[in-house]
């Protein structure tokens, strides 16, 4: 990493514990003060050499994980965070429009379009991180309460992943939508429901099972959601 990792200076043992097991915090990241080469008033430029660098990192993997059946590498996650962070000092209505639909989402339309043994230009993790990134930048809209746009982001990545599930699409990839489907699923959780059951039932590896607790916990906001409506 280059500007990214400079601007990381440690996880704590404890977070790193955390990492390591697939349940990673936003506080395990930890920031030296004036250690980002761009001024502040430039977080657009950190944000675009930190994804530089982060689509340029050959060391990103995957690491098999008894609960979420892979997980990314303590790296990629310091990737996502530091993305996250930054982004967050710039709000939802931005992050969405320059970063999410302008950066993210044509780093997936072309990962889409390479040949699934290709790894450039994009690599497996890279884009499986991506989701991710996705999933934790939504928790953003969802704290500002743009609802409407969010679910159009739901909507989209839930597109993309029935589109593509049948198309051979790799194993780590497809549990990377999922949690990210997971992630942003209050904006509607019905449709989430509905993808992850579908997935699940035409699936030919066995589900992991952090995927049935994603399942289990997006019935239960389904139920509570339909709930509300019927006391309206």
């Amino acid at each position: 990493m280059q500007r990214a990792r400079g601007a990381i200076t440690h996880v704590t043992s404890q977070c790193a514990a955390c990492l390591k097991a697939g349940t990673p915090r936003r506080t395990a990241i930890h920031f030296r003060r004036n250690t980002l080469a761009e001024p502040p008033g430039n977080i657009h430029n950190a944000i675009t050499s930190t994804l530089k660098s982060f689509l340029e990192d050959s060391s990103l993997r995957f690491l098999e994980n008894s609960w979420y059946g892979f997980n990314l590498c303590p790296a990629t996650w310091n990737y996502i965070f530091s993305l996250d962070l930054l982004c967050a000092q710039l709000g939802w209505t931005w992050t969405i429009t320059n970063i999410i639909w302008k950066d993210l989402w044509l780093i997936l339309n072309t990962w889409l379009r390479q040949a699934r043994t290709e790894q450039t230009p994009f690599r497996d993790v890279c884009v499986a991180a991506v989701f991710r990134l996705l999933g934790r930048l939504g928790q953003l809209g969802l704290k500002e309460n743009m609802l409407t746009s969010l679910e159009n982001l739901a909507r989209s990545i839930n597109q993309f992943g029935m589109r593509s599930f049948s198309k051979g699409m790799p194993w780590e990839v497809q549990l990377s939508v999922i949690y990210a489907i997971h992630d942003l699923a209050p904006s509607n959780p019905e449709a989430a429901l509905k993808t992850l059951e579908s997935w699940k039932k035409n699936s030919t590896r066995r589900i992991p099972s952090a995927v049935n607790k994603c399942i289990t916990q997006i019935s239960f906001l389904c139920r509570q959601t339909e709930s509300q409506r019927s006391q309206r």
